[in-house]
């Protein structure tokens, strides 16, 4: 329930597996960038959207 996926009113069936492609990449980048602390998904989204452009320099290597 990281991205509200029960919310989500998609009728088209492509739409929807293609959205769930989508948050589970998403939740791949979050495991996979480094914080010091354990925190919770919402955190970490919360803490990335702070500062974008830091986290996508430690996760790309731009």
């Amino acid at each position: 329930m990281t991205f509200r996926e029960d919310a989500s009113r998609t009728l088209n069936k492509n739409v929807a597996r293609n959205l769930n492609i989508l948050r589970k990449l998403a939740i791949s980048i979050l495991e996979e960038l480094p914080f010091r602390k354990k925190f919770s998904r919402r955190i970490k989204r919360y803490i990335i959207s702070l500062d974008v452009r830091r986290y996508l320099k430690l996760f790309f290597d731009i």
